[in-house]
């Protein structure tokens, strides 16, 4: 073990120079470095002291008895300053302001309704307390409250302000059958009225129908990133205008193409934008969808907007053919439950058409009468009925049901007359075979 205080002394021209104020140094057993700090004091006795204080503490550090120092410096800070460095570090590797501002604004919430100043009032009851008593919000607001406080909690245990995130263990919120906002596609009928009444805008539904892009990401499009001189047209999407911020080539329907070709200005600037003023806003949109006669919300409950003419790009090459793999790859998802889950609408799967393709394992005269003949209705009588005798004079003659009858008897088909009194048909049994 080192442990002691010295005043640093140094050389200049010659000269040994002696500081004024004392630093300490010590090593405890176990550690493998010794470790210097100033003591910010001329006195030896009061320089000695300080640094026996830090390596009792220390000792306790390692004995696991109490917390290192930059955890005890963070519990007492308040979270306001925490969240301050937390935006900044956001912003230095380079996020979106957008997702900056939103997390900033729901993490302030939570710390004003739950009463969070310092990491001491943290906890996961006050969370779930405060989450119980949200009865406006959808289960997607909730958890977007819950991932943006657990971003913070997870960034100040990454550095070494907090030893774990207090709400890792907080259940999610179910979102399954509880979603407020549901989106529906496009049928091809609504989209070819939507473009006769988009005018101007046509364009940016075409192009959004056709690509999947998003709006902002369609916003972002210049003509420098569209190649229509290739055999194969596309787009090719920078990484600093998509989600994911990967960049991606999106290939483009021939169609399309045409019509971006007849507006590609012939001495443009690369970074001119190619949708510029041809992107509805939502009342814009409203608007077209009124004069189109399509409903922005139908009858279960499922609206159309902007976003759902991505999910129409999903559906349009489902019912193409494609194959989930590549219908992941064109969305540009992460997750292929995201293709087949959310951004599917199962109202315009072909499951009528497809149950009629099913095979048929019995021809028509089966069907017509070994499955006919077996098939107990809802009037079917629940006693055997008399059958009627026919001799072979012409006569009829009606057979009594006797005795014990079961209440529904197996019918029994008579083949030979000789060994049935003349009797042909079908024949019910008056009483069980014994």
């Amino acid at each position: 073990m080192i442990c002691n205080v010295f005043r640093p002394k140094r050389r200049i021209n010659g000269r040994l120079h002696v500081g004024r104020l004392y630093r300490g140094r010590f090593k405890l057993d176990g550690e493998f470095k010794v470790t210097t700090l100033p003591l910010h004091t001329t006195d030896k006795q009061l320089a000695s002291q300080k640094l026996l204080v830090v390596v009792r503490q220390r000792e306790k550090e390692l004995a696991g008895l109490t917390s290192r120092k930059p955890l005890r410096e963070a519990a007492q800070s308040p979270l306001l300053a925490h969240l301050a460095d937390f935006l900044a570090d956001l912003r230095g590797r380079k996020r979106s302001e957008s997702h900056i501002k939103h997390l900033e604004t729901r993490i302030k919430r939570l710390f004003s309704e739950c009463r969070w100043e310092h990491l001491r009032d943290v906890s996961a009851d006050s969370f779930q307390l405060w989450r119980a008593q949200q009865k406006g919000f959808s289960p997607k607001t909730l958890h977007e409250y819950q991932n943006a406080a657990s971003s913070l909690f997870v960034w100040m245990e990454r550095n070494e302000r907090l030893e774990s995130n207090p709400l890792r263990r907080v259940g999610k919120v179910e979102r399954k059958g509880h979603e407020t906002v549901k989106r529906r596609s496009f049928t091809n009928e609504e989209m070819r009225r939507l473009l006769a009444e988009a005018g101007l805008y046509g364009l940016g539904y075409l192009a959004a129908v056709n690509t999947g892009l998003r709006r902002k990401e369609l916003a972002s499009v210049q003509w420098g990133d569209v190649h229509l001189e290739v055999d194969r047209p596309f787009i090719l999407v920078r990484s600093a205008t998509t989600k994911n911020r990967k960049a991606n080539k999106i290939y483009l329907k021939s169609q399309l193409a045409r019509m971006l070709q007849t507006i590609k200005p012939v001495a443009g600037a690369a970074n001119e934008l190619v949708f510029a003023g041809r992107i509805a806003s939502m009342r814009k949109m409203h608007e077209h969808l009124k004069a189109a006669g399509i409903p922005v919300c139908n009858e279960q409950g499922c609206k159309v907007d902007f976003h759902a003419l991505r999910m129409t790009y999903n559906m349009n090459l489902e019912l193409a053919g494609a194959s989930v793999q590549v219908r992941q790859e064109l969305m540009r998802h992460s997750d292929p439950r995201l293709t087949t889950g959310p951004y599917t609408d199962t109202t315009r799967l072909e499951t009528a058409s497809l149950i009629e393709k099913l095979p048929d394992f019995l021809d028509e005269k089966m069907a017509d009468t070994q499955l006919g003949t077996q098939t107990t209705g809802a009037s079917s009588p629940a006693v055997a009925q008399a059958v009627t005798e026919n001799g072979g004079k012409g006569n009829s003659e009606i057979i009594e049901n006797t005795g014990d009858c079961p209440a529904l008897s197996l019918p029994v088909t008579v083949c030979h007359a000789a060994h049935s009194n003349g009797v042909s048909g079908v024949r019910i049994p008056l009483s069980p075979p014994v």
